[in-house]
């Protein structure tokens, strides 16, 4: 009988490889290295692992992470001080933006900027949900940025056709799991170029689509390929998780020391073997007397006077000293600090070591602030603000509450931000002034950099100022400045008189006068005869 060769078959493995390892559309195999020349690709049994999932950024924030940094940052914006410090201080700090027109046609610009702080400054009008108006709205954006990593706000219309906003938070925008994950991600639809479509918004009852014509998505896209924002939270959760167990044990410890405030003690006795005797306030002393054993003293007895807690040969009463917190820990704690400040952009001493330096090093660190200030505010002004406005206007031009603007380019406008932050006001408001009186910066400017406003308005009503002074002094029968200066007590000043003034008919010297006798001789000396 003939036997059927023998053949051994090897089962496969249903272990994936490695990308290393699997082969490439027609490659050869890829081996990864021992060593790099770069040291920092290297591994090391000295340090921990890296894990990468992946480095497609349009994928590295799942939805799952997501929404677990967004609420855990909530949670310690809600229990935790210096998380409400790193929201709400970096949103003071950027303030609001204030619109100003730029068409060339003047009279309309006055006329838009009044019609839009008529408008949008009530949150009654502007607001559907009645809780903002323009300005307040900027400083919640700031916020819901940087603890929830973004805000999508719709453009909608009042019942009379005028401009309105209504915001959603980022828990309000996603999609469910069944829906198709090649169109939307985390509630964003995208195309392939990474540009936004439309967002979802979720609620108890379903959800609905906004097209991206119709919102204003504001987020801080720090990779070109991110979909959505991400809290600026995401670097510190940790530590202030670390934070705030630390702080909730040192608490716990030293409440406990309290409550144990009084314990005996005997030289040269083991803690173990002696009979456990402590005390706290307002619990009774042992009145540790051999012959009368049931006999008690009140702690309060003790300290009224007059008695004494009976003690064995050798013991004494003593006082818990509780050294907690130690140095090192506050010491580790503020280097903790300091890493979650830098993670944001700021330098800790301006965000949470207010006044620990001063001089040249605080100057420049707030210098250092002001330049990420100014690189919000003008994201603020790109994303957000530009695009209302353009929005207010030709809704106000539609209705016919605007007139239509003579300077075809009818959307140009500039914002005006808060006043800026500085250590030095009077060094830095005399050297504003100096630059102004020199002809260095315009008007515009200095108004812009110190008041935070426009200077037509001041402008205004300061000649109008001086109109009423100069009409009210002359009802008055006050005949010249120095008189009522004279009236003040202040210095007389000289005050060159107009030329054109001074030059009509009237006002001509006589020919009798020989201070201005045309036919005196210029050489004659005018102290003789």
């Amino acid at each position: 009988m003939t036997m059927a060769p023998r053949t051994t078959s090897r089962r496969a493995s249903t272990r994936p490889s490695s990308p290393a390892k699997r082969s490439r559309s027609g490659g050869s195999v890829l081996k990864p290295k021992g060593y790099s020349m770069f040291d920092g690709a290297n591994r090391s049994s000295y340090r921990g692992w890296f894990y990468v999932p992946t480095l497609d950024t349009s994928r590295e924030l799942d939805s799952y992470s997501h929404w677990e940094l967004v609420k855990r940052a909530r949670w310690f914006y809600a229990n935790s001080g210096f998380a409400r410090r790193c929201v709400n201080g970096l949103a003071g700090m950027i303030g609001y933006l204030t619109p100003r027109p730029l068409t060339a046609d003047t009279a309309w610009n006055d006329l838009a900027m009044r019609n839009f702080e008529n408008r949008a400054g009530s949150a009654q009008l502007c607001d559907l949900a009645g809780k903002h108006n323009f300005y307040s709205y900027q400083l919640s954006l700031s916020r819901n940025e940087l603890k929830d990593g973004d805000i999508l706000t719709a453009l909608t219309k009042t019942e009379n056709g005028g401009a309105a906003f209504l915001g959603y938070e980022a828990h309000q925008i996603g999609n469910s799991s069944t829906t198709d994950q090649n169109v939307w991600t985390n509630g964003v639809q995208i195309d392939r170029y990474g540009r936004h479509l439309g967002y979802r918004i979720i609620n108890g009852m379903g959800h609905y689509d906004i097209s991206a014509r119709d919102a204003i998505y504001y987020g801080d896209f720090e990779r070109l390929n991110q979909p959505r924002g991400i809290t600026g939270f995401a670097h510190c959760i940790n530590h202030l998780h670390d934070i705030t167990e630390i702080r909730r044990d040192v608490k716990l410890g030293i409440k406990v020391a309290n409550q144990m405030g009084f314990y005996r003690s005997r030289p040269g006795q083991k803690t173990s073997s002696a009979p456990s005797r402590r005390m706290g306030a307002g619990r009774h002393l042992d009145k540790a007397n051999a012959n009368d054993a049931d006999s008690r003293v009140s702690l309060e007895d003790v300290f009224r006077g007059g008695k004494v807690a009976d003690l064995y040969d050798g013991e004494e009463i003593k006082t818990v000293q509780d050294s907690r917190p130690h140095p090192n820990q506050m010491s580790f704690l503020d280097d903790l600090v300091r890493d979650m400040s830098w993670g944001f952009g700021v330098s800790p001493e301006v965000l949470w070591f207010v006044g620990k330096i001063n001089g040249t090093s605080n100057r420049f660190l707030l210098a250092d602030a002001v330049k990420w200030v100014e690189q919000k505010q003008q994201r603020l002004a790109d994303t957000f603000c530009r695009r209302y406005w353009v929005y207010h206007i030709a809704c106000e031009m539609k209705a016919g509450r605007l007139r239509q603007c003579e300077d075809p380019e009818w959307w140009k406008v500039g914002f005006i931000p808060q006043t800026r932050m500085t250590v030095d006001r009077s060094k830095d408001g005399k050297l504003s002034i100096d630059l102004r009186k020199a002809g260095m910066i315009t008007l515009s400017r200095y108004y812009d950099e110190q008041f935070s406003e426009d200077w037509k308005p001041p402008t205004l009503q300061w000649m109008d100022e001086l109109a009423f002074i100069r009409d009210g002094l002359k009802e008055r029968g006050f005949t010249s400045l120095a008189e009522v200066q004279a009236l003040l007590g202040a210095t007389q000043m000289s005050v060159k008189a107009d030329p054109a003034a001074v030059s009509t008919d009237d006002d001509a010297p006589d020919d009798e006068d020989p201070d201005t006798d045309p036919e005196k001789s210029d050489n004659e000396d005018p102290t003789t005869d």
